[in-house]
C-alpha cells in the first residue's frame, strides 16, 4: 500500500532507477529516494513485439533520455524520461544486425550509441545515431569470426575505441569508432579465461578492461594501453563467481562489483592490482536468484542488483565490500525476468 500511496501523490525521486525486462517486456521506472523502500513509478510497453526480450537499458541523464535493445525485437528505442511516471517513447529502430541485441553504450558527445547484438552463428556491433532520438538511424555494422554472439560493450571515448565482448569466439575486441560510419577492428584477445566472455567495464585511468565470462566463471583483467595489441594480464574463478555476467567498478575504492548468475551472488573483487585479483567478499541469497546485473550509487555505499529468476531488485549495501548486506529489495510482476539497470541520481 505505501508504494502505491507514495506514487499517487506524485513524489519527486531524485534517485531513479530504470530496469527492463524480458519476460514481461515492460521498462519500468523505481524511486530509490530511501534506499529502504523502491518505489514503482510508471511503465512501458512496446507495440508490436518491439519490446520482446528487452536486455539492456542506458541513460542519457543530461536529456533525460532512456535507450532500451530488445534482443527479440532487433530494435532499439529511446524513451523520454523526464515525467518517470509516464514514461514516452520517442522512436524505435528495428535492422537485421540488431536482431538479438544483447547490450548497450552510449557516447553523449557525438551522440552515437553502440549496440552488440548476439545471432545464432554471427555477432555484431552496430553504431546508430541519436542526434536526434525522434528520429534514430543505423550509421554501420561491423561483424567477424571475433565478434560472434555479441554479448557487452564499452566505451573509450577519448581514444575513439570500442571494446565488445563476445561469448561464442570467447574474445574481447577492440573497435575503432573514431569514424562512426566507419567502424574496423582492431584487435582481439582470446583465452579460456574469456570462455562465454559476458559483461565488460573499464578502467582508462590505468588502461585496463575488466571482463566477466560466464561459463568460465571469471573476471579477467586486460591491458588496453595499446588497443591494437590487447594483452590478458590475471584472471580470477571459484565457486562464488559461477556464471559471471556482469562486472561494475568502484575505481575510488578499487573493488570491481560482479554478478554471477549461476551462483546467485554478486561478488566483491580486489582490482587495486590488477595483477593479482582477490576476492573480498561475497553475497547471495533467495533475492539474487538468477542475479542479472548490478549497477553502483556509491555516494551512498549502495549497490541495486536486478535478478531474472527472483523478479527483483535488491539493495546491498557496500560500505565494507568484505561484509556486504542487504538492505531492501522489491519484487513486482512489472519485474518479470529483470535483466538490465541504469541509474540517474540526480537531476
Amino acid at each position: 500500500m505505501l508504494h502505491n500511496l507514495l506514487a499517487s501523490t506524485n513524489t519527486s525521486f531524485l534517485k531513479k532507477a530504470f530496469v527492463v525486462t524480458a519476460l514481461s517486456d515492460l521498462f519500468v521506472a523505481l524511486g530509490l529516494n530511501n534506499k529502504k523502500d523502491i518505489v514503482e513509478l510508471g511503465q512501458k510497453a512496446g507495440s508490436a513485439g518491439i519490446f520482446s526480450e528487452l536486455s539492456d537499458v542506458t541513460i542519457d541523464s543530461a536529456n533525460d533520455i532512456a535507450y532500451v535493445v530488445s534482443f527479440d525485437g532487433a530494435c532499439i528505442a529511446s524513451i523520454d524520461i523526464s515525467n518517470p511516471y509516464n514514461p514516452t517513447i520517442l522512436d524505435t529502430l528495428q535492422t537485421a544486425q540488431l536482431d538479438g541485441a544483447n547490450a548497450i553504450a552510449i557516447d553523449t558527445t557525438n551522440n552515437v550509441a553502440y549496440v552488440v547484438s548476439k545471432q545464432t552463428s554471427s555477432g555484431y556491433i552496430v553504431s546508430i545515431d541519436i542526434s536526434n532520438p525522434s528520429l534514430l538511424s543505423q550509421l554501420d555494422y561491423h561483424t567477424s569470426a571475433n565478434t560472434t554472439h555479441g554479448t557487452g560493450v564499452a566505451l573509450d571515448i577519448s581514444n575513439s575505441v570500442a571494446y565488445m565482448t563476445a561469448s561464442g569466439s570467447d574474445t574481447i575486441v577492440s573497435i575503432d569508432i573514431s569514424t562512426p560510419s566507419s567502424l574496423a577492428e582492431l584487435d582481439s584477445l582470446t583465452s579460456a579465461n574469456l570462455n562465454g566472455a559476458s559483461g565488460i567495464a573499464l578502467d582508462l585511468s590505468n588502461s585496463v578492461a575488466y571482463v566477466a565470462s560466464k561459463t568460465a566463471g571469471t573476471i579477467t583483467s586486460v591491458n588496453i594501453g595499446t588497443p591494437s595489441s590487447l594483452v590478458e594480464i590475471d584472471s580470477l574463478t571459484n565457486a562464488n563467481l559461477s556464471g559471471a555476467d556482469g562486472v561494475a567498478l568502484d575505481l575510488t575504492g578499487s573493488v570491481a562489483y560482479v554478478n554471477a548468475y549461476y551462483a546467485n551472488a554478486v561478488v566483491a573483487v580486489d582490482i587495486s592490482n590488477s595483477s593479482a585479483l582477490a576476492e573480498l567478499g561475497s553475497i547471495t541469497n533467495a533475492n539474487l536468484n538468477s542475479v542479472s546485473s548490478v549497477a553502483l550509487d556509491l555516494d551512498r555505499d549502495l549497490a541495486f542488483a536486478v535478478s531474472y529468476a527472483s523478479d527483483a531488485i535488491s539493495v546491498i549495501d557496500i560500505s565494507n565490500p568484505s561484509s556486504m548486506t542487504e538492505v531492501s529489495s522489491y519484487t513486482s510482476t512489472n519485474l518479470n525476468g529483470v535483466r538490465g539497470i541504469a541509474l540517474k541520481l540526480s537531476e
